[in-house]
């Protein structure tokens, strides 16, 4: 092998090496001129500190009281036999552990323990409860020793509230509607007057073949929504960009991109000043992230 090819070679690991950890460091889609991941310098966004261990799922990431003053979300430190939910409160930024009383530990260790759900608050916003199949763990947030407690022998009415858990913000299909217009096209149009388009996205780049808009929510005061929207190489997810659109002015607003990737639903503070993501930072990474509305 000759000085020149060996040169050659050489040169071209290096340029894989480099290119290699730019994407690293960056993520691809910066590199590409896609979209970014969370803006660290847009001032209308904040980490929340201490929730890097939240458990990456779909719709099952977090919930927040109906105060506005808890977050509560599943760790990645637990396990089915030994879970582990955090109750992070917002104000303080404090994240506070909540352990198994007696017979949640027993039932735990059966497989049987609170897993997998976000929590539904009682209005009050004092209690919040996991609905594990036929069995409901409760939690009371006032309390000194935080644990999750089996509530057994629940009345109809109880079981009834928790399984359906009603919400505070207006049902989504009441003020806008989704129009897929094609698989690289989708369309938010005002339900009462379905001509009138509120947002258009269409695919970034010849490879992504579809695009899909999910979890869309209204604001609790209903002048907003939130959604994300979906790209899609194959069966694999190439973007998942979350987004606010004002749905109150006569002429169209440009929706205003919140980050990419965002795991799960945005969800809203009850007074709409904020949203809440579970998104990634390249620097601070996966946890969850507010962004204050308007700014």
């Amino acid at each position: 092998m000759t000085k020149s090819t060996i040169l050659k070679i050489s040169l071209i690991l290096i340029a894989i090496l480099v290119v290699g950890g730019a994407i690293y460091f960056f993520d691809w889609r910066i590199l590409l001129g896609g979209p970014k991941t969370v803006d660290p310098s847009n001032t209308a966004v904040e980490f929340l500190e201490g929730t890097n261990d939240i458990r990456i799922t779909g719709e099952q990431n977090f919930s927040i009281s109906p105060d506005g003053t808890w977050i509560l979300y599943y760790s990645e430190q637990g396990n089915p036999f030994e879970p582990v939910y955090v109750l992070y409160d917002i104000e303080k930024r404090e994240r506070h552990g909540v352990g198994l009383s007696s017979r949640a530990k027993d039932l735990a260790a059966e497989g049987r323990g609170p897993l997998r759900d976000i929590g539904c608050w009682d209005r009050s916003g004092e209690k919040v409860v996991l609905r594990e199949e036929i069995i409901l763990f409760a939690l009371d947030v006032s309390s000194n020793h935080l644990e999750w407690e089996v509530l057994e022998n629940v009345d109809a009415a109880t079981l009834s509230y928790y399984r359906n858990c009603p919400s505070t913000s207006p049902q989504f299909e009441s003020k806008v509607k989704v129009n897929q217009a094609s698989p690289k096209e989708v369309h938010l149009v005002d339900a009462q007057n379905p001509e009138r388009i509120l947002a258009t996205h269409e695919a970034h780049g010849a490879t992504v073949h579809r695009i899909l808009i999910q979890y869309p929510t209204i604001s609790p005061d209903g002048k907003h929504v939130a959604y994300i929207v979906t790209e899609f190489r194959g069966t694999f997810v190439a973007s998942s960009y979350g987004y606010i659109l004002d749905i109150t002015p006569e002429s169209p607003t440009e929706a205003k991109p919140l980050a990419d990737p965002v795991f799960g639903p945005i969800r809203w503070s009850p007074d709409s000043a904020f949203v809440y993501a579970s998104a990634r930072e390249f620097r601070k990474g996966d946890g969850i992230y507010r962004w204050r509305i308007g700014k």
